[in-house]
């Protein structure tokens, strides 16, 4: 696995999703299962990602959308603000959300992998600074993260 420059949203150059038209494709998505938004939580400085907490019959879990990259990753609904989140897989939904978007979506494998198993090749020094600063130990740590 190779993580993209930007993933730790530290000194990236590049647009990242508009919040706007990110609302827009949950709402969309969230109708076609019966689902529905409950909050759509933009962050302010700190976490990395906009959370949006969905509800589909008695299922509840959160949509983490990163704010640099086009990448999305679901978790449980944390009891505590601000609790770095526990992953969690949700296929039907990546694979209709990666349908309809640009967004690619990491599987709970993919953000609990050790950082040590991953290529960090493509971040820049800026980034690396972060890591050395910050340790997270797996791939959600880095990219979905609580750093100021």
């Amino acid at each position: 696995m190779r993580l993209p420059h930007g993933s730790t949203s530290f000194n990236t150059t590049t647009p990242g999703p508009d919040p706007k038209q990110f609302r827009t494709l949950i709402t969309a998505v969230a109708r076609e299962f019966g689902a529905h938004i409950e909050e759509f939580l933009l962050p302010d400085g700190t976490p990395n990602y906009i959370t949006t907490r969905l509800r589909e019959r008695e299922r509840r879990f959160d949509l983490l959308c990163h704010d640099s990259l086009f990448l999305l990753a679901f978790a449980e609904v944390s009891p505590t603000p601000g609790a770095p989140p526990v992953f969690r897989d949700e296929p039907r939904w990546a694979e209709l959300l990666q349908a309809r978007s640009e967004f690619g979506v990491y599987t709970r494998e993919e953000l609990d992998t050790p950082l040590s198993e991953v290529d960090i090749n493509e971040l820049n020094s800026f980034e690396h600074g972060q890591i050395r600063h910050w340790r997270p130990g797996t791939v959600g740590e880095l990219t979905f993260n609580h750093w100021d």
